[in-house]
């Protein structure tokens, strides 16, 4: 089943990114040309705040969520992940400033821009792939009232 998962999964990305441009506060993650096969663990897109009449990213999940639509903001960023920053992982691999580091980009992602979907949405079939971009517009559409 496995080859015919990705490829519904690669298919279903490649309508929800087509469809996504539709929305200036979605940035997709155009995939590499390099990339000739992708199993979409995760489905990713940035969400622009500043260009949904500042709605923050929380409300915009939550109310995707609400819509049927789970999703997340993603992963604690790795080098904020205990286990690099315990007394035992210091122990372990010596001392590395993980704590004190800031990546910027890292940071935006996590904290600000990123909104991540499991592969299992992209199991579905066209419908389903409508059924977020109707959600999404279903947002833009009562911004107003959710901020």
């Amino acid at each position: 089943r496995l080859d015919q998962q990705i490829d519904t999964r690669m298919k279903n990305a490649d309508y929800l990114n087509s469809r996504l441009k539709e929305f200036d506060f979605i940035e997709i993650m155009e995939p590499d040309p390099r990339v000739t096969r992708n199993s979409y663990h995760l489905f990713i897109f940035k969400y622009k705040s500043e260009k949904c009449k500042g709605l923050s990213r929380e409300k915009f999940l939550k109310a995707l969520n609400a819509e049927g639509i789970p999703c997340s903001t993603g992963y604690v960023p790795l080098y904020k992940q205990t286990m690099l920053v315990s007394d035992e992982a210091v122990r372990a691999i010596g001392r590395i400033p993980y704590a004190e580091m800031k990546l910027e980009n890292v940071e935006k992602a996590s904290h600000e821009e990123g909104v991540w979907m499991g592969q299992r949405l992209l199991l579905g079939d066209r419908k389903d792939m409508d059924d977020i971009i109707e959600a999404i517009a279903k947002i833009d559409e009562n911004v107003d009232e959710l901020l």
